[in-house]
């Protein structure tokens, strides 16, 4: 167990040190910011929200921090399976285990999003007087479980490709679709039904609309639906991931 812990935390070191540096986080933080609080407050100066919720701040700003974060966690399967002829091709020769790598991977990215957005979404909650210590709790739970359902879908997404261009283009159009199809920047039920309908495949809607049950106390469906269908989907993809990316690496 313990050779485990410290594989894996090797791991973490390297990918902490190798994306460490104050000029990113710091315009990071400015651009997350700046987009939260540019379109969502100022939306709320000309845009009558109350047909839908409480304010379009309010809807919009714990959406588009959920859909930030589950942009990191598929960067990292990206990442992990960009790199399988690099670094973990040299860790693979060291006697460690695959599963230290994932979990590894997993964890750098539960920490790298805790830095660009954990302070945000304090803030977030501290404007909003949503901010209380029981939330900070499942709010962590809740980045950690998003950054393995996304980076499981991210390593099986672009494990089923040979080439590192096709990989990014075809997840970069999907990061694109997913975006739009969500409900982050309009309330699902003012969509027509045939586009209801692609949003509720999409995954990322349930986890925005959980996340803002936990900050807000705004949801479209039921808690328990949300649960159940972001942990069909993350075993899913765990499973998938998990499978694809041992099968690359015996090639």
């Amino acid at each position: 167990m313990n050779n485990f812990l410290n594989e894996v935390w090797a791991v973490v070191l390297r990918d902490l040190k190798k994306r460490e540096t104050f000029l990113k986080y710091f315009l990071g933080i400015i651009l997350t910011a700046s987009i939260i609080f540019l379109i969502g407050v100022s939306f709320d100066t000309f845009i009558d929200f109350s047909r839908y919720g409480s304010s379009y701040s309010r809807f919009f700003s714990p959406a588009i921090i959920v859909y930030l974060i589950a942009m990191t966690g598929i960067q990292i399967g990206i990442e992990l399976v960009i790199d399988k002829k690099g670094f973990i091709k040299l860790l693979l020769v060291a006697p460690i285990s695959r599963y230290s790598i994932l979990f590894g991977k997993i964890l750098s990215g539960f920490i790298t999003s805790l830095k660009f957005y954990f302070l945000i979404i304090v803030i977030f909650l501290l404007l909003f007087n949503e901010f209380n210590f029981i939330k900070i709790i499942w709010i962590l739970l809740f980045i950690f479980f998003i950054i393995i359902l996304f980076h499981s879908f991210g390593l099986w997404l672009s494990s089923l490709f040979e080439s590192r261009e096709t990989a990014q283009n075809v997840v970069g159009f999907l990061s694109f679709a997913i975006l739009f199809l969500s409900g982050i920047f309009y309330p699902i039920q003012a969509l027509p039904k045939f586009i209801q309908y692609l949003i509720y495949i999409n995954p990322l809607t349930y986890a925005v609309d959980l996340f803002r049950f936990i900050t807000v106390g705004e949801y479209l469906f039921p808690l328990a639906l949300n649960i159940i269908i972001l942990s069909i989907f993350g075993i899913i993809f765990m499973l998938l991931g998990v499978y694809q990316f041992d099968r690359n690496l015996r090639k």
